[in-house]
């Protein structure tokens, strides 16, 4: 199992890269003869299988695959680390492994997020796109902050496979009791 937190300001490609690295796996996968299964909080338009995950029930029941949290402090509040949501994060995380689940997410600021995740976090990226938005360049660091490599992606082609308009649903305050 292996988290990986993508982290910048509005605008500058997190969901972008999530997307990207997904379906670079997804594509291998296939060109394998094999199957990915795909979990997110967002809606994908590849024509991709993907589960859509918006409730804590739904996100107890990943197994065998990625989940792609977009915006993930909307469920993983810092300042929340009783709520259901949290508790059942933190057991995913425990269980990840035996799972075999991949979990990538986005946050504005790492702050945001629950601390039991930060503290799990494998690597974090820190995407830019250029003005154009034609061109996204990230850096992938270690929990220590140590480069581990760059990357450098065309965005054309990802930029139709989700909404960038897209909000992330919350889950209900009925959900978490």
């Amino acid at each position: 199992m292996t988290i990986i937190g993508i982290v910048g300001p509005c605008g500058c490609g997190k969901t972008l890269f999530m997307t990207y690295v997904a379906a670079k796996a997804y594509d291998l996968a296939l060109r394998q003869n094999q199957f990915l299964n795909i979990f997110a909080n967002y809606h994908l338009k590849a024509g991709w299988q993907f589960c859509y995950i918006g409730s804590v029930e739904e996100l107890d029941k990943i197994r065998n695959g990625w989940f792609l949290g977009d915006e993930l402090w909307l469920w993983l509040d810092s300042r929340c680390s009783m709520k259901k949501i949290n508790k059942t994060q933190s057991k995913i995380i425990a269980k990840g492994r035996k799972r075999n689940i991949e979990i990538y997410y986005t946050t504005q600021d790492l702050g945001q997020i629950d601390v039991r995740i930060r503290r799990n976090t494998d690597l974090f990226i820190y995407p830019r796109l250029n003005k154009q938005e034609t061109i996204c360049r990230a850096r992938v660091e270690d929990k220590h902050g140590k480069l581990v490599k760059s990357i450098k992606f065309y965005t054309r082609q990802v930029f139709p496979l989700y909404d960038t308009d897209e909000e992330v649903v919350e889950l209900d305050e009925d959900e978490e009791e």
